[in-house]
């Protein structure tokens, strides 16, 4: 509303410096009903990947990129930690233990415990599915122990709100999996070392991009460790009162595949305040929102935008009579690159009159609606690359009365 009063004050003041006389605005209201029209830019954005896909509410989400551009999201997450001190006898703080002394075998056992994936790429979605191609699954067992650590995960199933639970299946086995292919976690083998093993999972290996089609939330797991397993008493074997072991999953999905009709909803502040209601003689009698769209992308996305009122009863929508804003993807060029040539544009206007624009001066919050799909019907591959983004801009059109 500030911005429309400084624009028709710059315009009044133009007009008196081309004039003899001044003008006073309340006598010229008194004369009658005045009804002139602005028109202003409000918004001009960019939105690249990290934009629309911004990195989930906890730390363990991140976004990257492949050398030529290809976008990945990773999620990294810890799923078992523990010291030494706390399973073996007579490890005092500060001590040390070496070869017979270390005893064992050491059983430790974590019960079945739940992650919250929270991956950045589900958070949103209320329906639909996605498929990735290539994704991997990666379990990374550090050790600082200088004996051996035997893992089997006794547990381990992935739930989905939307679509159910599934087993996990690696090297063609569900739980209970033993981590020794090709073989145990390795161990420190001098004082101070870490010994690091990874265990990486994909498509020949593993179900996990049957995993993945679920739309996973949460992952339940129960994680068995076998410490000095065979109880030696091997005297190059050695524990630390800082000696520990942890187990942690890591999940990179590279931004190739199928979106096929994925419904994602958010909902944000929203306050607007166009007419005073405490009776000021300016006031917008009715509006055209003019948006410019260029989407780089090879998603079409067909978007809705919803109003709440303070107690969260939607009060009206942007798009009304079942109508909606699709925003078309671009085209998509050969494989194996799969890349976008060039960006589609498209121009929608919305008219809103004067009893919506009151209305919506109730709203309080607005749900962002929005099915995405890839071409042919969600069944087309494609690939999101770090250079891609949706230009934005949005402007008005109002219609203003000053005077009765």
């Amino acid at each position: 509303m500030r911005c429309i009063l400084v624009l028709f004050t710059i315009s009044l003041l133009t007009i008196s410096s081309c004039v003899k006389e001044e003008y006073d605005l309340n006598t010229l209201v008194r004369t009658g009903t005045w009804q002139p029209e602005v028109a202003m830019p409000l918004v001009h954005s960019r939105l690249s990947m990290e934009d629309i896909l911004a990195p989930a509410e906890n730390d363990q989400d991140e976004l990257g990129a492949e050398p030529d551009g290809l976008m990945y999201l990773v999620y990294t997450d810890t799923l078992f930690s523990t010291w030494a001190q706390t399973f073996i006898l007579g490890l005092s703080p500060g001590g040390s233990l070496t070869g017979a002394a270390i005893g064992g075998p050491y059983v430790v056992l974590l019960p079945v415990d739940s992650l919250d994936m929270n991956l950045g790429v589900y958070n949103k979605v209320v329906g639909g599915s996605f498929y990735f191609e290539n994704p991997t699954v990666s379990i990374i067992v550090t050790s600082t122990l200088g004996i051996p650590v035997n893992m089997e995960l006794e547990v381990l199933d992935a739930y989905s709100p939307i679509n159910g639970d599934m087993a996990i299946e690696l090297w063609g086995n569900p739980a209970p999996i033993v981590l020794d292919n090709p073989s145990p976690p390795a161990y420190a083998t001098a004082w101070g070392d870490t010994a690091v093993t990874v265990y990486s999972f994909d498509e020949n290996n593993s179900n996990i991009k049957d995993v993945l089609q679920i739309n996973p939330k949460y992952l339940f797991y129960s994680v068995k460790a076998d410490v000095n397993p065979l109880g030696s008493a091997d005297p190059t074997f050695f524990v630390l009162d800082t000696s520990e072991f942890s187990v942690e999953v890591e999940v990179q999905l590279p931004l190739y595949g199928t979106a096929n009709v994925v419904s994602m909803g958010d909902t944000i502040p929203f306050v607007l305040d166009l007419n005073d209601p405490s009776g000021s003689e300016l006031v917008v009698t009715e509006a055209i929102f003019m948006v410019n769209t260029y989407n780089d992308f090879p998603l079409d996305a067909e978007m809705q935008l919803l109003f709440m009122d303070s107690n969260q009863v939607v009060i009206d929508s942007l798009f009304t009579n079942g109508e909606t804003f699709v925003l078309r993807g671009a085209p998509v060029g050969p494989a194996p690159a799969l890349r976008t040539s060039s960006s589609t544009h498209t121009v929608t206007e919305v008219f809103v009159d004067r009893a919506r624009l009151d209305n919506l001066g109730r709203a309080r919050e607005m749900i962002v609606r929005g099915r995405l799909t890839t071409n042919n019907g969600g069944f087309d591959l494609v690939k999101v690359y770090q250079d891609y983004e949706i230009e934005v801009k949005l402007g008005v059109k109002a219609k203003l009365q000053i005077g009765e």
